[in-house]
């Protein structure tokens, strides 16, 4: 649709001014524009580009007692060739290991465990050395060569998180990642869709390790984000809700016509929206590496524009009602790929192997009933609706502090209630002010453990 060749990149060219360091007056750009942020975060940032076109993330977290850095780059398994895969991640991690830096065996490990680091690391024996030896490749040479095409400083992206102020972060930055080569933009061209017209129209059933039921239903739709776009719809179901698995994916497709027939609401999304912002404003600190990690990985979404890096996974944004019925347009039964997982299947020989993880298979056609416009109108008679109004969402959710200083909080509940057949506690927050709440229940009954049955059944009943 012409919709979506429309859509632009983010402008990362504009909003950036000269600066020098504070103490060795090294030149870069700074992001002058404001940057959203959560409303209960403490930290300080500073968004700058290097002479390199490198782009840095500098957060000053005066509350924190570690650092942490974190560098991504923009180029990954989808540019790995057909006959070597995997020799992305292999790079990754043999950047730093046999180097003018780190020259002797486990050297850049014994760094990593002496700064309370840590590494992660997986590989594929066949997908690489067979895979080369058959060729008559170097594994070796072909990883220098894919570091020299792809690995260029105008599509890394930096976050140095430390409790040390802007000014030093942004010395320290400017310093150590200038040397790091600019070879233009280097990030690769991949133009293909996450479903081939031969995929479209399957259904794939797969045998799981545990005892799960999984219904997936796949969407192939255009690029509106980063990478491959696509739609997923997953249900959690039961044996018996396995077996009527038709059922399901009608009443799925019966939900969507509901929803284009009624339109986009506005209301809707805005509740969505205030909820959102809401988890936001009050989420909880994040442990240092993790959040320098999370903002790189995210920061590479090309239509996220500066002043958004913090924020765009996190809030909704604009309400776009065009945006949204140009996705629903490709919710259809003739756009998409069914999974269901189970450990055993009924009438089906799950024969094929998926050739790294052994996965026991079997793909066929989906049936007719469910690849036609028709399939929606066998759940026509169901009661399928968007959800009521919240009546119990509040525009404002700031907690109002209480004359108790926060240093000088209660350490007991209060009883509001009691009699011979129940206690009711109540605790105030006087301490965090966020508008969160707990409710605890305790049920004190004789029969419940009287049984290994009664046990199991009151299990039941309390996850119900």
């Amino acid at each position: 649709m012409d919709f979506f060749t429309n859509c632009k990149p983010a402008d990362w060219k504009t909003g950036f001014e000269p600066r020098l360091s504070v103490e060795s007056a090294m030149p870069h750009e700074e992001y002058a524009g404001p940057i959203e942020m959560s409303g209960n975060d403490k930290r300080q940032y500073r968004l700058i580009r290097l002479p390199n076109n490198l782009v840095a993330l500098c957060v000053q977290d005066s509350e924190s007692e570690e650092a942490s850095v974190s560098l991504s780059v923009g180029v990954g398994s989808n540019a790995n060739s057909a006959q070597l895969q995997g020799l992305a991640h292999f790079l990754e991690h043999m950047l730093f290991l046999g180097t003018e830096k780190y020259p002797k065996e486990g050297g850049y490990n014994e760094y990593i465990s002496n700064n309370s680091g840590r590494t992660n690391a997986s590989g594929n024996i066949q997908t690489l050395r067979d895979a080369a030896n058959a060729l008559g490749l170097n594994l070796r040479d072909e990883m220098i060569k894919f570091y020299e095409k792809y690995y260029s400083a105008d599509i890394m992206r930096l976050v140095v998180v430390g409790n040390h102020s802007l000014d030093v972060l942004t010395e320290w930055t400017v310093s150590k990642f200038s040397a790091v080569k600019s070879k233009g933009n280097t990030t690769p061209n991949i133009d293909c869709r996450l479903l081939s017209s031969a995929e479209i129209g399957k259904v794939v059933r797969y045998k799981t390790v545990g005892e799960q039921y999984q219904l997936e239903l796949q969407f192939s739709i255009p690029e509106i984000n980063n990478g491959f776009g696509h739609f997923r719809i997953g249900v959690t179901a039961t044996p018996k809700g396995l077996e009527e698995y038709q059922a399901i994916v009608s009443l799925i497709f019966a939900y969507v016509q509901m929803l284009k027939e009624q339109g986009p609401q506005e209301w809707y999304f805005q509740e969505l929206a205030l909820v959102k912002k809401a988890k936001y404003d009050y989420k909880a600190r994040e442990d240092v590496c993790d959040y320098a990690c999370d903002i790189t990985s995210r920061s590479h979404n090309k239509y996220v524009p500066p002043n958004h890096i913090l924020s765009h996974s996190e809030l909704l944004g604009n309400y776009d009602a065009e945006l949204i019925s140009a996705c629903l347009h490709f919710i259809n039964p003739q756009n998409y790929r069914l999974f269901i997982g189970a450990q055993e299947h009924k009438s089906v020989d799950c024969h094929l192997k998926e050739k790294h993880y052994d996965i026991l298979h079997h793909i066929a056609d989906l049936p007719v009933c469910l690849t036609s416009d028709e399939c929606a109108g066998s759940a026509s008679g169901e009661s399928i609706h968007l959800p009521a109004r919240n009546v119990f969402l509040p525009d404002n959710f700031t907690v109002a502090k209480l004359a108790t200083a926060a240093d000088k909080p209660t350490s007991e509940p209060t009883l509001l209630r009691k009699n011979d057949k129940y206690e009711v506690w109540f605790k105030q927050d006087d301490q965090f002010f966020t508008p969160h709440g707990c409710i605890s229940l305790i049920i004190s009954s004789e029969t419940t453990d009287n049984s290994p049955i009664n046990q199991v059944l009151s299990q039941l009943f309390i996850h119900v």
